[in-house]
């Protein structure tokens, strides 16, 4: 989706990726399977591994869990995304970010 910075809604951000993004939209979508915090949820070393957490978030350390294949699979999956296309992925995932902080 060539628009996908003007979606104004975090889920419909996540149905419209763009398709250098989807691995990452899926991924950040089956981390609502988890609380917030959860250090079991997948998203939480894709944030670390790309330094989304201590250049954006300002934390220092982050406690990985051990995670199941299939989420290790999306993990994967979106970690090539980012390795592809680091910057279009930062961009995606910052703009999520903002729209789950609006509410």
């Amino acid at each position: 989706m060539e628009n996908w910075r003007e979606i104004k809604d975090k889920w419909e951000l996540l149905e419209n990726a763009p398709e250098f993004a989807e691995s990452t939209a899926g991924l950040i979508s089956w981390s609502h399977n988890w609380n917030a915090g959860d250090t079991a949820s997948p998203i939480i070393p894709f944030l670390a591994l790309i330094g989304y957490f201590d250049t954006v978030l300002g934390v220092e350390k982050v406690e990985i869990c051990r995670t199941g294949f299939l989420e290790m699979s999306y993990l994967a999956d979106a970690l090539q995304e980012y390795a592809d296309r680091p910057n279009d992925v930062w961009d995606f995932v910052e703009r999520y970010f903002v729209l789950e902080t609006e509410g």
